[in-house]
């Protein structure tokens, strides 16, 4: 994984979430991530094939994932429901579509991505392979709370 796989990803999480929700959320801190545990109760995964391997999550604690799509639908969603992981898999569809074209300008031509799974339970186990490390960005909203988006990728050119 390189750094520079991060940033196209960081840059497409903060501009879906100001235009579909109006908030720009702060970026926090980068780390390598250790642990497979899930980060937050829910999340929205894609995976990348193609000229490079790996995935992306979006995870999210699951009073925000509720406000986030309460947001985007315009009705409040008090609690977990079809139409909340429907709207996860939709947005980290958007953001993951868009930063694909960031790729491009680090290498990664002709990138598949599959289709949004949302899993729920913070306690489940993150898929990815023991040789390709997984980086995390955290982000913090005034309007929703935090989440954080985790990306591995692996060039396989």
């Amino acid at each position: 994984m390189e750094i520079e796989h991060m940033q196209p990803f960081v840059q497409e999480t903060i501009n879906t979430f100001e235009v579909m929700l109006g908030v720009k959320p702060e970026a926090r801190e980068l780390e390598t991530k250790e642990s497979t545990d899930g980060t937050y109760d829910i999340s929205a995964i894609i995976g990348i094939s193609g000229a490079g391997t790996g995935g992306v999550v979006v995870s999210f604690p699951a009073e925000v994932a509720c406000k986030i799509v309460s947001r985007m639908l315009g009705e409040e969603l008090a609690e977990m429901s079809q139409d909340v992981s429907d709207g996860l898999g939709e947005l980290v569809n958007i953001i993951t579509g868009n930063a694909k074209r960031g790729l491009v300008k680090h290498g990664l031509r002709d990138l598949s991505l599959s289709l949004p799974n949302v899993v729920i339970g913070k306690h489940r186990t993150v898929w990815r392979s023991k040789d390709m490390p997984c980086l995390v960005k955290r982000f913090f909203t005034s309007d929703f709370g935090p989440f954080c988006i985790e990306v591995n990728i692996r060039s396989n050119g």
